[in-house]
């Protein structure tokens, strides 16, 4: 039965992808089965199986995860759906696939910057709870690592894809950076890189404010100012990290008239993200 639901879910995905420009998802039999299975699956098949669905067409194709305005509109829906029924369950496993999945599909807009799903989840409820944070962080943690790598080293790159996931989402400045601290305490992180996670999430977000705007979801600020961490004894610090020059530029291409500047700059981001996500 379970495997059943899986290939439906399979097929009807593809099939979703390759509609005609013509041809409305939202009134498409592939959307309406999906979302059907979706919400009348009590035991969550139907939402775990569609997350698993897009991870393994990402995992196992040639796709970047490009969509069309009408495809990017129904798989965000379908995420929000399937996140917010997990997160009932307390499925967290699901939520955490459905977070990297959206933080890989996305849309052109009319500058040529990728706008990911991701960044239209913020209305569910689930990512403010620190539970979920700490479970997400866990979870990275347990993936394979270079034996070469030192542990304060592999808390700070996980840390920074767990600030990439919350900024992506258009979590608070405040909100994501109470969160990461006290996972990064608990990890007995050094004051010094400390820091550089702090830097880092702030210049993540002056991304996304300058160019986004802040979440229409809750209003949100800013700091102008980096709290300082409490100092403690510190760790080894060997984690790469974006230069402050080039942190400045980042963010100064934001706010520049150059269009393409602002997309590369979204780029060199997402890069180095996914640089440190490969890092252990």
């Amino acid at each position: 039965m379970v495997l059943d639901i899986k290939v439906k879910l399979q097929g009807l995905w593809l099939r979703l992808l390759k509609l005609g420009s013509d041809e409305d998802p939202l009134s498409s039999f592939e959307y309406g089965t999906i979302l059907a299975l979706i919400e009348s699956d009590a035991e969550g098949i139907g939402g775990s199986g569609f997350i698993e669905c897009i991870r393994e067409h990402l995992k196992n194709s040639d796709w970047n995860g490009g969509l069309t305005v009408e495809q990017f509109i129904a798989v965000k829906e379908l995420l929000k759906m399937a996140v917010s029924r997990a997160a009932s369950r307390n499925d967290l496993s699901t939520v955490q696939y459905a977070l990297e999945v959206s933080a890989e599909m996305f849309k052109k807009d009319a500058n040529n910057v990728s706008d990911y799903v991701q960044r239209h989840l913020i209305s569910i409820p689930i990512w403010e709870e620190l539970r979920f944070w700490e479970g997400y962080f866990e979870y990275l943690m347990e993936q394979p690592a270079n034996d070469s790598v030192n542990y304060a080293t592999l808390v700070t790159a996980r840390l920074i894809i767990v600030a990439s996931h919350m900024a992506g989402l258009g979590l608070s400045d405040t909100e994501a950076w109470n969160m990461i601290e006290t996972i990064a305490e608990k990890q007995k992180l050094g004051y010094k890189l400390l820091i550089k996670l702090r830097g880092f999430l702030s210049h993540v977000q002056q991304l996304r404010v300058g160019y986004w705007g802040a979440s229409s979801f809750k209003q949100q600020s800013i700091s102008s100012g980096l709290p300082s961490p409490r100092p403690k004894a510190d760790a080894s610090d060997e984690t790469q990290q974006p230069s402050e020059a080039s942190g400045r530029s980042w963010v100064q291409s934001m706010f520049s008239r150059d269009t393409a500047s602002r997309a590369n700059s979204f780029s060199r981001v997402r890069k180095w993200v996914s640089d440190n996500a490969s890092s252990g």
